[in-house]
């Protein structure tokens, strides 16, 4: 297990996150170019554009700046590699837009309302953000779901690069990270 001792993890109920390096490059790659996963974000990468936001992904992780973070996330029970979450912050300033991506295997069990409530209070702990978006096509019902439990509101869908997409948004306060919480979606860091 690859985790806690050089690089800061975090822990919820069921989940595990650190920083994405180089030893997750397989399932990033297999991420990336998994029509399945994929089919509701943009096309499957090439093998040359996986290869770029791999390398500027772990490039941006490491940089003192905060322009973006993304994390491996793990089963706690059996280490089993779940997906990637990340933040990104928009134009340097307090706005940080929210991405999750599994592995269709951990569909269907709540990780994502769960991952994101923990990358929500990870990027609210380590750098003083409350404010978040999301942004997803209009027909993708789970992660309309997962950001309703979440407490995100929901803009207008706009047709974006002819697809239509709406914009969620999180002004996050003291009560909505307490409910949380209370749902058991975030644990105390361990």
């Amino acid at each position: 297990m690859r985790c806690c001792v050089l690089n800061k993890c975090y822990l919820s109920q069921r989940l595990r996150f650190r920083l994405l390096d180089e030893g997750d490059k397989g399932q990033y790659i297999a991420l990336y170019q998994s029509p399945k996963v994929m089919r509701n974000i943009a096309p499957p990468l090439s093998d040359e554009d996986v290869e770029t936001a791999f390398t500027t992904t772990l490039k941006l992780n490491k940089a003192k700046g905060i322009k973006q973070k993304v994390w491996a996330v793990h089963e706690r029970q059996d280490n089993g590699f779940c997906g990637i979450g990340m933040a990104k912050w928009k134009n340097q300033s307090d706005d940080v837009e929210l991405g999750l991506m599994l592995v269709p295997e951990c569909n269907g069990k709540d990780f994502g309302t769960e991952a994101v409530g923990k990358i929500i209070d990870i990027v609210q702990a380590d750098y003083h953000i409350t404010d978040f978006q999301a942004n997803f096509q209009s027909h993708h019902r789970p992660v309309r779901k997962i950001l309703t439990n979440l407490g995100f509101a929901f803009e207008e869908p706009e047709i974006i690069g002819g697809q239509k997409m709406v914009k969620a948004i999180l002004r996050d306060t003291e009560s909505q990270s307490h409910k949380r919480r209370i749902l058991n979606i975030s644990a105390p860091i361990g």
